[in-house]
């Protein structure tokens, strides 16, 4: 599709102002930073706007600048909704969406806080599909495509700008990836880019009352994820090396962190409550993850929103640094190095940048629109789009079995989502052929939260007992019954259970079927009967952070 013309020349100033901002704005004198303006008693009183004056303001309200919200951005994401949920149910569950359904409700657990497990947890109650449980994460993707729109048109973006904006985005490679699961990192979309775009409109309007709905906006985030607070302090690391400081020390600036830690205090008092396990689990994770994140995270980072996109978030990079009129939003470049830096000892995921590229993402969106003003430039950039987006499909959806699909090479993502009946039905042949049959005699034990929560999902309908697992904050639930005197173990070695048990087999190992490579794969399962240990004394050597 060949994005529509802009009306608006391609080199924008900054958005005015506009509504009762406008008005307050054009009766005060303007002022740089650093600046002094002149004392009221040395200004001229200003005459009051005309009717007709206020009236086009209240009119120009709901847009920066008067440039309103493009018709063809609906298109775009309502053909996003439609792709997305046609391929939903696709695989299965994810390892993590498997997890956070076996999570009781609770402020806080040792490997993330509540919000994301008690939505996944109270959808799968209300119906235990996948598709009824993507739609939540459709709605989130499809959210954040807005946001990436509104920070397009912050910076001057009309109506070609938006849409290239919206498609870009919409079918970027690692946000769909993310968008089409239901995890942490799918509804920290949307609100990453609440939080930048709010950020923007202080810094680009000079209007530091926009820290505070950004501070609203952190505050709630904390409870979906704490590397909220990690993108924000490398934005204000970018603001104190490049610019604006004036706003740093504003009063408003530290209204909204006032705000964001009022609003995060519960999920602090939690945390500090039971010994900042999220904390330990974070640094459990950066050195487990470390080796691979250094190498992973500098290989995907060009390629984090599609290979053929690459070209429009490195134009916002150069259009920040040439355009004098977006001076003030240069921090976002040197926040970028930070952060990169930052996980190198740190760690993580290989992903964490995705929200600041994002970021340049939808500003580069804007010089992209402005070149492209010719109809042979305007099918390039389209062109750009569809490859990119076809790109994403293929990599991101399940449009082909996993076994045939590039997918499998490259996602780890749709690794987890695959195989689990498979591997559960796995299981339960170890159970019906070595273990003892007795009612409350045999329990199954999980070395990972993704095997537990399969055989949770999966293991009532194919007749086995109920699943205990150490990992994370499964490790924390209730122990076997004392009744429970043999164990059928899946993802656990042989030797961590000899000692706790008179005998103990390995009865096989999972098998995909099509020897693709993933953390599944290979996995012992073990039968021990005969328990000799107290099972507190067995869960102190099956707890597993990481």
């Amino acid at each position: 599709m060949t994005p529509p013309q802009d009306p608006t020349p391609a080199a924008r100033t900054l958005p005015e102002l506009s509504g009762p901002e406008a008005a307050a704005q054009s009766a005060r004198p303007r002022t740089e930073p650093g600046t002094t303006a002149r004392s009221s008693a040395d200004a001229r009183p200003a005459a009051g706007p005309s009717a007709v004056a206020r009236l086009r303001t209240a009119l120009r309200s709901r847009h920066p600048g008067g440039i309103p919200l493009s018709r063809w951005v609906h298109l775009v994401v309502a053909v996003q909704v439609v792709v997305m949920t046609l391929y939903s149910a696709g695989y299965g569950y994810q390892r993590d969406e498997l997890y956070f359904r076996m999570l009781p409700p609770a402020w806080g657990y040792v490997d993330q806080p509540p919000f994301t497990p008690f939505l996944v947890r109270t959808l799968s109650h209300l119906s235990d599909h996948t598709w009824s449980i993507r739609l939540a994460a459709t709605l989130a993707t499809c959210l954040a495509t807005y946001v990436h729109v509104l920070i397009t048109r912050e910076f001057g973006g009309a109506r070609r700008a938006q849409v290239i904006s919206a498609a870009a985005y919409a079918f970027a490679l690692t946000p769909l990836a993310l968008g089409h699961n239901l995890l942490t990192a799918t509804i920290d979309l949307p609100l990453w880019g609440l939080t930048a775009l709010f950020i923007c409109r202080a810094v680009l309007r000079d209007d530091t009352r926009w820290w505070i709905a950004a501070g609203a906006v952190i505050g709630l985030t904390t409870y979906n994820r704490w590397l909220i607070i990690a993108f924000v302090m490398v934005l204000l690391a970018g603001m104190l090396l490049a610019g604006p400081r004036h706003q740093l020390t504003d009063r408003r600036t530290w209204i909204g962190g006032g705000l964001a830690l009022v609003l995060a205090l519960p999920n602090l008092w939690w945390q500090a409550q039971h010994g900042w396990p999220q904390l330990t689990f974070g640094m459990a994770l950066a050195g487990s993850n470390n080796a691979d994140v250094r190498g992973s995270m500098w290989s995907l980072l060009p390629i984090i929103m599609g290979p053929f996109v690459l070209p429009f978030w490195v134009a916002g990079i150069v259009a920040l640094v040439r355009r004098p009129a977006w001076r003030r939003a240069r921090f976002v470049i040197p926040a970028l190095v930070i952060f990169l830096l930052l996980m190198v000892p740190v760690a993580g995921q290989a992903y964490y940048p995705v929200g600041i590229v994002s970021v340049l993402l939808a500003i580069g969106c804007v010089p992209v629109a402005g070149w492209a003003t010719t109809v042979r430039r305007q099918r390039v950039v389209a062109g750009l789009l569809a490859a990119n987006a076809l790109t994403s499909i293929v990599f991101d959806l399940p449009v082909m079995p996993i076994e045939k699909s590039p997918t499998r090479y490259v996602n780890p993502l749709a690794l987890d989502a695959s195989f689990w009946p498979r591997y559960v039905g796995q299981v339960t042949d170890a159970y019906r052929t070595y273990a003892p049959q007795s009612p409350g005699a045999t329990v199954v034990l999980a070395g990972d939260y993704g095997e537990a929560g399969a055989i949770d999902r999966y293991g009532p309908e194919m007749g086995l007992p109920a699943v205990y697992s150490g990992h994370n904050s499964l490790g924390w639930l209730t122990p076997p019954p004392t009744t429970a005197t043999a164990a059928v173990a899946v993802g656990i070695p042989i030797t961590t259970l000899t000692d706790h048990f008179v005998s103990c087999t390995q009865v096989g190992r999972l098998d995909n079927g099509h020897a693709i490579k993933m953390f599944q794969q290979g996995q012992p399962i073990v039968v021990c009967d005969g328990r000799r240990d107290p099972w507190p004394v067995i869960w102190a050597d099956l707890a597993d952070w990481g």
